[in-house]
């Protein structure tokens, strides 16, 4: 029977890729029979009749304890670089004064294993350790601490504390007035109160008068209700206090945002005054007592 060309060709594009397996074994198999250490193995064959791919993965025991196949050097190999990774990290950041500032240092390490056949997926077998660059500053929101009124030098972006304003046990003046620390606190708050943006703190003056006022109310209700505390009468008469505080802060036009204009009059005044020259200083908004200079 004669084969006709047609028939030879297609029988050559079948076989051609069989055959080419088969003599690949006989390259592959006496090279494993040579080394003892190599004795196991897989073969990834792949073809559409046209191409051919032929991986062999000696994997388990078939490569040394310690390696595995890599195909891209396409040997059994020790662990390889793979590739190197960026991470970062926060590190410390100190305000001299008060606020708060962010550092970041930025890093790299290598991670080291093996591209894997058949599709070179990888299996990492450890990472390096981290080298780490020199610690930046990300953000910075501090703030120095304010100094006493004339004791700096008065110099743009300085703040100082207005001595008159009372926030707190801190100040010396805080202890002035009838009322006891508890008492002295509510009277304080109620203050502040008066715009929630500014907050300030109350006057020296207004300190003393309204803690007057509140006792002079008690003293009366215990006049008129013998035998009642001076606590409960300050109490009782709490609520007839805030609102004449209140009513007065309204005509002042404390509650209102330019306020703030007053404010920083106040300070620049404050501020000439300490200095002994001409400062402009502006009201430190929430900060209850503070003035900056500009």
């Amino acid at each position: 029977m004669k084969i006709t060309k047609r028939a030879q060709k297609m029988i050559r594009r079948f076989f051609s890729p069989i055959l080419a397996v088969v003599i690949s074994l006989l390259f592959v198999i006496p090279s494993w029979a040579a080394d003892p250490a190599i004795n196991t193995g897989t073969i990834f064959y792949q073809t559409n009749m046209s191409n051919m791919n032929v991986a062999v993965n000696p994997g388990g025991s078939g490569c040394a304890s310690g390696q595995m196949w890599d195909i891209v050097v396409g040997r059994c190999t020790s662990p390889l670089q793979l590739r190197t990774v960026s991470t970062s990290r926060s590190c410390s950041c100190s305000c001299s004064g008060s606020g708060y500032c962010t550092s970041q240092q930025s890093g790299t390490y290598l991670v080291f294993g093996w591209r894997l056949p058949p599709a070179g997926s990888e299996q990492v077998s450890s990472t390096g350790s981290t080298s780490w660059g020199s610690c930046v500053e990300v953000t910075n929101a501090c703030v120095k601490d304010p100094i006493a009124p004339g004791t700096g030098s008065g110099t743009v972006g300085e703040q100082f504390y207005v001595t008159i304003f009372i926030c707190n046990s801190s100040n010396p003046s805080y202890y002035s007035g009838p009322l006891s620390a508890s008492y002295k606190e509510i009277l304080i708050q109620m203050y502040r109160s008066f715009n929630p943006v500014l907050l300030r703190c109350p006057d020296y003056g207004g300190y003393l008068n309204w803690q007057n006022f509140w006792v002079g109310l008690a003293n009366q209700y215990q006049a008129a209700s013998p035998g009642t505390s001076l606590d409960d009468a300050l109490l009782a008469t709490w609520s007839t206090t805030a609102a004449t505080i209140r009513q007065a802060a309204a005509i002042n036009g404390e509650e209102k945002p330019s306020y703030q204009t007053n404010l920083n009059v106040f300070c620049t005044d404050f501020a000439t005054s300490a200095y002994g020259r001409p400062i402009n200083a502006v009201y430190v908004a929430g900060s209850g007592d503070k003035c900056l200079i500009q």
